[in-house]
């Protein structure tokens, strides 16, 4: 059962992640959250997106794996890390597909494409735990509660 479970969940979640219409849905959703800044998204076209074609405005930059500027990716590390933790804070959602090609860096921005893997409405009980885990006195009592629940 666990196996059939496994790969039931992933063939839901492969054909979440290529349906076009949902991927334009949520690049919507975390565009409408304020702005993390030197952070920038694509804007979605709505009318020239189906469940086959997502249409996205361009965005410029090196996936972040051939950054080799070492201050660049630096700062494209602390853009993403911040990114991703101010959207679990303001809105319990995370991108969950952040690998280096969907980083994309330049002089001047760094901008997260790739929005098929989202988690919307997260758990409280997760993000505290998250936000707990960046703490260096948060309390270990309150880690362990959260981790448990």
């Amino acid at each position: 059962p666990l196996i059939r479970n496994t790969v039931r969940e992933l063939a839901e979640n492969l054909l979440h992640e290529v349906d076009y219409v949902n991927e334009r849905s949520n690049v919507d959703f975390f565009g409408s959250l304020p702005a993390v800044e030197g952070v920038v998204l694509p804007r979605s076209y709505p009318q020239f997106t189906t469940k086959r074609v997502l249409t996205l405005s361009r965005v410029e930059g090196l996936p972040l794996n051939q950054v080799e500027d070492p201050a660049a990716l630096n700062i494209a590390f602390q853009r993403v890390f911040r990114y991703f933790f101010t959207t679990l804070k303001r809105a319990r959602a995370i991108h969950s597909d952040p690998h280096p090609g969907n980083v994309l860096v330049s002089p001047h921005q760094t901008a997260i494409v790739d929005f098929g893997s989202v988690k919307r409405e997260l758990n409280p009980l997760v993000v505290e735990l998250f936000l707990l885990l960046l703490k260096s006195d948060a309390d270990p009592a309150r880690i362990v509660e959260c981790y448990a629940t």
